[in-house]
C-alpha cells in the first residue's frame, strides 16, 4: 500500500509541483540550467503520464475530458489509503459505510 502512495507521490504530484515551481522561479527570472533541466523532466514526465492515463481513460470508455483530474484524484486516491494504513495500525479495523471491520490475523 505504501509503494502505491509512494509512486502516486512520485510519478502523479511530485512532476507537477516540480513543474509549476520551475514556471513561478523561470518568472522570477532564474534561468539556470538546473531549472531548465527539471522544468524539462518535470514536463516531460507531466505529459506521458497524461497521455498514459488519457489512454486507459479511453480504453475502457470514459470521456477523455476526465484526464483532467488526474492529479487531484492521484492526492484523494493517497489520501484515502494512508487513512485506511493509518486506521489498520491503530486500531486494527477499518470503518466503512458506518460499518467497523476488525482485521484477524
Amino acid at each position: 500500500m505504501l509503494a502505491t502512495v509512494a509512486g502516486l507521490v512520485f510519478l502523479d504530484l511530485l512532476p507537477v509541483l516540480v513543474l509549476c515551481g520551475s514556471i513561478l522561479l523561470g518568472e522570477l527570472g532564474n534561468e539556470s540550467a538546473l531549472y531548465l533541466l527539471g522544468a524539462l523532466g518535470s514536463a516531460l514526465i507531466v505529459i506521458v503520464r497524461h497521455e498514459n492515463y488519457n489512454g486507459r481513460l479511453r480504453a475502457i470508455g470514459f470521456d477523455e475530458g476526465l484526464t483532467e483530474y488526474r492529479t487531484l484524484g492521484a492526492f484523494l486516491f493517497a489520501l484515502l489509503l494512508l487513512n485506511s494504513a493509518w486506521a489498520y495500525r491503530r486500531r486494527r479495523s477499518v470503518e466503512w459505510k458506518g460499518r467497523i471491520y476488525s482485521i484477524d490475523e
